[in-house]
């Protein structure tokens, strides 16, 4: 005769476990989706989150433009960030030598622009895309 095996598990050890299935067959979803504010969003049913958002950072300092931006929810720790900046406003035309930091926290965002060659003045505003990523 023949015998037919379906569902089969293959396992090391000495206690056997339960079925669960594989990674890849159980697709997140999203569960929210909307705009606050300056930010777009998407919760997914992982629990995990994404935001993004374009905005001005303006004058510090004639070294630094520096700006805070609220998150559009709580993240449950500091999220994974990246920041760019945008062609749009002030003096770009010397962003080739400028540093662009983003440091999250759970609940916003500092962006710093650092020039070291002194070149921001108390007009200076700067065009930044900002994106985040953790857990909600």
């Amino acid at each position: 005769g023949n015998v037919h095996l379906n569902w089969w598990k293959l396992e090391l050890g000495n206690k056997a476990t339960d079925w669960t299935p594989a990674p890849e067959d159980t697709a997140d979803y999203i569960v929210a989706s909307g705009t606050s504010g300056i930010w777009t969003y998407r919760k997914w049913a992982s629990g995990m989150a994404e935001c993004w958002c374009t905005t001005m950072i303006g004058y510090a300092n004639d070294y630094v433009l520096e700006g805070y931006v609220a998150f559009p929810f709580t993240f449950a720790a500091a999220p994974t960030t990246l920041a760019t900046l945008n062609s749009n406003g002030d003096n770009y035309g010397n962003a080739i030598s400028w540093n662009l930091k983003c440091v999250p926290s759970t609940t916003s965002a500092r962006i710093d622009i650092h020039s070291p060659s002194a070149g921001f003045t108390s007009s200076t505003k700067l065009q930044v895309a900002i994106y985040a990523k953790g857990a909600a």
